[in-house]
């Protein structure tokens, strides 16, 4: 996302505000919505839970989504998960090792999280926007899993819980002390990184501080160090700031935990809305709608900062079920490949495969994860789809839909297989297209969707048995997701 404070259109003019949905006429619980609700709380809308969420209220379904959400179990520690840097006695060849090995279980975790975000939903969702929030970027600590490890286990345990929490212990982890060198941040040369991202990006945004505000934070923030081979962080006093620093306009002896009171209290208003800010852009759409934003940060302000009243206002809300916002957010390139996965189904895939698509075509497309380009995040919105990224994002999708030597495609007939009518062509390349892309075809669009799929063939010949089918099937894939409807969720 953009820097705080650069100028964005106006949002869509909506009548629907935080009161909650009540499906009518002219805004029906169908599959649409559901498939909407499951698109933005999680990677793509599988079609066993659009079934078993229509048989539902919007009430229970969204209860259903945030109550998996704070239930389902923490993935389990990889083995290596604790496995710090050998002592400074050990050989060259240890240390080379080391790093190695680091940086393969750094790779290694990259697939994992990857694969743990196609059954995490909504929990998965929002590690991935907190990463993008409080961003790290593994070259800055030796591409070392351990580290990796603990700021993604991290954002995942706090990813519906405390706002407040979370930003207590996300600057005293070693990943954040390595990236915005908040270990370089001693008595007599403080390091003003992390304190000014901390006030710019991480709570309350540009305009609600001073330069002042940020000098004389670093100093309170002085002290912290990265114990290498315990992989944590420690407090040394004697490399503490001390003396009194004004913050805020209130003066005392600040240290850590005094810094993250003083915003929680002396800029609590302006926190709960840059928060609230973010998360509206992420689940929404990205042109905030400012009332919706300031009631949203008075709620969180009413719950302690708690994120998990507040998205179930936000996804209760008629607001968010506006046909406005239904197909109006860019896919980001996660988005894009675990949603489809999640939609059509998953190819049988090999650790190796994997890796191909988590570092090499995710590189490629721009989103390779735990490494947004800066402290910023992935600008996001029509970044996305820039000349260059949409080439790109066609590149990756072609291989998925045909599939390579060594990646095979999707089960396209799998899917299809699942699907009604499927002896008709023209029947079931409308349910095919309206399954996977998230702005519906109108029925007149249903003859030339069928065409698209008999590609040449009279309609009379057409057979899901048929030896031809299969291709026939990866073929009308292909052209669906070139769409720039596609593109969409």
């Amino acid at each position: 996302m953009p820097r705080q404070g650069t100028p964005l259109p106006a949002p869509p003019v909506v009548a629907g505000g935080l009161e909650p949905y009540v499906p009518t006429s002219t805004m029906p619980w169908n599959r649409e919505r559901v498939m909407h609700l499951l698109r933005r709380t999680g990677f793509g809308a599988p079609y066993s839970d659009v079934g078993s969420l229509l048989n539902r209220t919007p009430l229970e379904a969204i209860n259903q989504i945030i109550n998996n959400a704070l239930n389902i179990p923490l993935p389990i520690a990889p083995s290596w998960a604790t496995t710090g840097y050998p002592a400074s006695t050990a050989t060259q060849a240890e240390k080379d090792l080391y790093n190695t090995n680091a940086r393969n279980w750094l790779y290694e975790y990259q697939n994992t999280w990857y694969k743990e975000m196609r059954g995490g939903a909504l929990r998965e969702k929002l590690t991935l926007f907190w990463s993008n929030h409080f961003v790290t970027a593994y070259g800055s600590y030796n591409t070392n899993g351990p580290l990796g490890y603990q700021y993604i286990d991290l954002l995942r345990r706090y990813a519906l819980g405390n706002f407040s929490q979370l930003v207590r212990e996300v600057g005293k982890l070693p990943a954040m002390l390595y990236y915005l060198n908040g270990r370089d941040n001693r008595k007599g040369a403080p390091n003003e990184n992390y304190a000014r991202e901390l006030l710019e990006l991480f709570t309350m945004g540009i305009g609600n501080y001073t330069q002042e505000d940020i000098v004389q934070t670093a100093k309170a923030l002085t002290g912290w160090q990265v114990n290498t081979q315990t992989l944590s962080s420690f407090f040394n006093n004697t490399r503490f700031e001390t003396g009194n620093k004004t913050i805020f306009g209130k003066t005392g002896a600040w240290g850590y935990d005094d810094v993250i009171n003083l915003i929680f209290s002396e800029r609590k208003i302006e926190t709960a809305r840059f928060v609230c800010r973010k998360l509206y852009q992420f689940f929404v759409y990205f042109i905030p709608n400012e009332t919706i934003v300031a009631q949203l940060a008075d709620q969180l302000i009413t719950h302690n900062f708690e994120i998990t009243p507040v998205l179930r206002s936000l996804f209760t809300s008629t607001h968010f079920f506006e046909n406005a916002f239904i197909g109006a957010k860019y896919k980001s390139p996660v988005e894009l490949t675990v949603g489809l996965f999640n939609e059509v189904g998953l190819p049988t895939f090999t650790e190796a495969n994997y890796t191909s698509i988590v570092r090499t075509y995710l590189n490629r497309a721009d989103q390779m994860l735990m490494s947004p380009p800066s402290v910023a995040g992935w600008p996001e919105y029509r970044s996305w789809i820039s000349t260059n990224a949409l080439t790109r994002r066609w590149d990756l999708l072609n291989i998925l839909s045909l599939g390579t030597k060594t990646i095979p495609a999707l089960p396209v007939k799998t899917f299809a297989l699942n699907l009604p009518n499927v002896g008709d062509a023209y029947e079931l390349a409308f349910e095919f297209a309206n399954r996977i892309v998230s702005v519906p075809f109108p029925e007149t669009e249903k003859t030339a969707l069928g065409k698209k799929l008999l590609d040449g063939m009279p309609d009379y010949e057409w057979s899901i048995n048929a030896s031809t089918a299969e291709s026939k099937l990866k073929n009308f894939l292909r052209y669906l997701v070139r769409l720039p409807e596609f593109q969409l969720c």
